[in-house]
């Protein structure tokens, strides 16, 4: 049975210059039009404040034109930062039909195919593990690539025989619509790890950076089946 994990990604705020420059500039934009507008109705309101509007800085029209520029550009950038922002999802399944024939002859393997769904591509940013072995309360921290293989061997786990895992550089984009099979194990070596996750920090066309959490085991078939050994 295939499941597709969706589940929503941690958007990583981040000081945009350029985004705070536009909000700067519109707001002064809306002041000078507010300023404009009373300047050329002060007769209107009382004599008395002609000291205070008589610098004339813009004219209402120049200052309104402006002002719906910086609003549209405002609304083009939110836009196209939803309509091309990537989205990552990811898809496990037990299958006897692993993408690693030559290491997984005639086993069962647990598998995890992520996809990017967006219409964006996505830029990986950093690839960190957890892991947890499962009659260890919790000893989990970030790990990376290398640092997981050996801490999974330390456990007679070993890569390229029991599982295989895809190793994704900083800098590797996947496209729009795209996937990769990252992760396949053994299924018959589940129940030595309590805990594998894999955090997939990565940006949008922009800029605009994201998180995705990725369960590489089954934890909750895991859960059950330790619920079912125990009684």
């Amino acid at each position: 049975m295939i499941r597709i994990h969706g589940g929503a990604q941690r958007k990583i705020w981040a000081v945009n210059f350029i985004l705070l420059f536009l909000m700067a500039l519109t707001c002064l934009m809306a002041i000078l039009l507010i300023y404009s507008i009373l300047q050329e109705n002060i007769d209107l309101i009382n004599k008395r404040y002609h000291t205070y509007f008589g610098m004339r800085i813009l004219d209402t029209k120049t200052c309104a034109s402006l002002f719906i520029t910086l609003i549209g550009l405002l609304l083009v950038r939110h836009h196209f930062l939803i309509g091309f922002m990537p989205i990552l999802v990811y898809e496990t399944r037990r299958t006897k039909k692993p993408t690693f024939d030559a290491i997984f002859e005639n086993c069962e393997v647990w598998q995890v195919k992520v996809k990017n769904v967006g219409l964006g591509a996505a830029k990986i940013l950093k690839y960190e593990f957890r892991l947890n072995q499962s009659e260890i309360e919790d000893t989990s921290h970030d790990k990376n690539f290398d640092e997981t293989i050996v801490a999974l061997n330390d456990i007679n786990i070993v890569y390229d025989k029991d599982f295989c895992l895809e190793e994704i550089t900083s800098g590797y984009t996947l496209p729009s619509k795209d996937e990769m099979i990252i992760f396949e194990i053994n299924t018959a070596i589940l129940s030595k790890l309590r805990q594998l996750d894999l955090q997939i920090t990565f940006s949008g066309l922009l800029g605009n950076r994201f998180v995705k959490d990725v369960f590489l085991i089954p934890r909750i078939e895991l859960g059950a089946e330790e619920k079912v050994a125990n009684n």
